[in-house]
């Protein structure tokens, strides 16, 4: 019963995320968001098994993201701007007012700021670019401890959609890979859910990022001491998704052989 209760956590996990910023039209980068050159709008995000609608999103008229609401609204982030630039993110929904405050060097986020009123700086998150201007690794550092506690490193293909990434956590004084997931079988359609792995407390938006311009077909889940086999499929209105059944099969360590579905479905405005 315990590894069942973890099966949509698992699978969020070995999921994507979603980058949304909107834009005016103009030609994509290798780590630009969909969002941030296409004319559509995601409206929600649902994902079975986790609160409902686990993302919304709401708009100004002239298409930027003014507030995101989290898992049925337990976070509810309000976005400010300076000149199209997102600045930062303040929740609503909780009395401490978890807020995040975005750095750039140029048009690229390099460091978010995590803070409450009542303890102020309490994370440091840095993000880290390859020559190509794609995003490559981000490390989660505790403003208490001074350490990082969570790591991601990230690899592209040719295709720059990401193929490959690792996940390191704190563990007896060190970062200690937990798992390794590996993407193949992509298809021609546009991904606009490629960055739900970004997590730390909940999904962490990052306007300019994409990891993955097209939508994989399978994922190996490489774990310390169990391995998935994640196989997709999708629905679309054009080239845009609007569900995806995520086919789950543990084939190495606790729960071996335990197969389960999973559905993600994509509205927009």
């Amino acid at each position: 019963m315990r590894l069942i209760r973890l099966i949509p956590a698992l699978l969020l996990m070995c999921s994507f995320l979603v980058v949304l910023s909107c834009g005016r039209g103009k030609e994509i980068t290798p780590n630009q968001s969909p969002q941030d050159s296409a004319n559509y709008k995601i409206k929600e995000i649902t994902i079975e098994g986790l609160p409902s609608p686990y993302l919304r999103f709401l708009y100004h008229a002239e298409g930027l993201i003014h507030e995101i609401k989290q898992e049925s609204n337990l976070y509810q982030y309000q976005l400010q701007y300076e000149n199209h630039k997102l600045i930062s993110m303040i929740n609503k929904a909780n009395l401490d007012f978890d807020s995040l405050k975005y750095q750039y060097e140029g048009d690229r986020v390099v460091k978010i700021y995590r803070s409450t009123v009542s303890s102020g700086k309490i994370e440091e998150i840095n993000l880290l670019y390859d020559v190509s201007g794609r995003l490559v690794e981000l490390d989660w550092l505790n403003m208490a401890t001074g350490k990082v506690f969570k790591k991601l490193v990230i690899q592209y293909g040719m295709d720059n959609n990401m193929h490959q990434y690792e996940e390191y956590y704190h563990h007896a004084d060190t970062l200690l890979k937990t798992a390794t997931h590996i993407f193949s079988g992509f298809d021609k359609n546009v991904n606009v859910t490629a960055n739900l792995i970004i997590r730390d407390i909940h999904y962490l938006h990052l306007p300019g990022i994409r990891l993955q311009r097209n939508n994989p077909s399978e994922e190996l889940v490489l774990g310390v001491n169990r391995d998935m086999q994640i196989k997709f499929s999708y629905e679309y209105q054009g080239q845009l998704p609007v569900s995806k059944l995520s086919k789950m099969k543990i084939t190495r360590g606790d729960g071996l052989g335990l197969e389960l579905n999973n559905y993600t479905r994509i509205t927009y405005y």
